[in-house]
């Protein structure tokens, strides 16, 4: 039981370390880049632009894992995973 606290505090402590994004970020990093309608017009070529230093956020094809669901909206999205920070 000891292990398990002692893990948490470390976890906590490291989350504590991290700047957390801005909230112009937040909605960069949840929406796609059809809902770019809903972040201010000099934020949105980031989203579609080729030039763009974080258009890898922002894929234009996908795979869906329907595993078994009727529509592509209860399926889940197979992303590729992003290992480092663009640099904000």
């Amino acid at each position: 039981m000891g292990a398990f606290y002692n893990t948490v505090l470390l976890v906590l402590v490291l989350f504590s370390v991290l700047q957390p994004f801005r909230p112009f970020e937040q909605l960069m990093a949840v929406f796609p880049a059809g809902s770019k309608q809903h972040i201010p017009p000099t934020w949105q070529p980031l989203m579609y632009e080729p030039d763009s230093p974080i258009i890898d956020f922002y894929p234009t094809s996908f795979r869906i894992d329907l595993n078994g669901k009727k529509f592509a909206w209860m399926g889940k999205l197979k992303l590729k995973v992003e290992q480092e920070s663009p640099g904000f």
